[in-house]
């Protein structure tokens, strides 16, 4: 999610996005990762995801998405420059 909203704030020259398209990349991110992990199913919540969207990344957080998510975090990024 953090990715698409700095690629949209990017495109745009702005500093901060739409709060609707930020709930739309929230949306999808979660289900995404609830496609990924079928364990987590029911247990992302958005808060979570906006919340988490501030904390600087975790080194080994961002490794597994380079590596094993790159379609999702591509899709997010499309999603956000729609």
């Amino acid at each position: 999610m953090r990715m698409g909203k700095a690629a949209w704030c990017s495109n745009h020259g702005r500093k901060r996005a739409p709060r609707a398209l930020t709930q739309g990349l929230i949306k999808r991110a979660i289900e995404l990762m609830e496609a990924e992990i079928p364990k987590a199913r029911g247990k992302i919540s958005a808060e979570a995801v906006k919340d988490g969207s501030y904390l600087r990344p975790d080194r080994k957080t961002v490794e597994h998405i380079s590596f094993d998510l790159e379609d999702a975090q591509r899709e997010i990024i499309e999603l956000a420059l729609k």
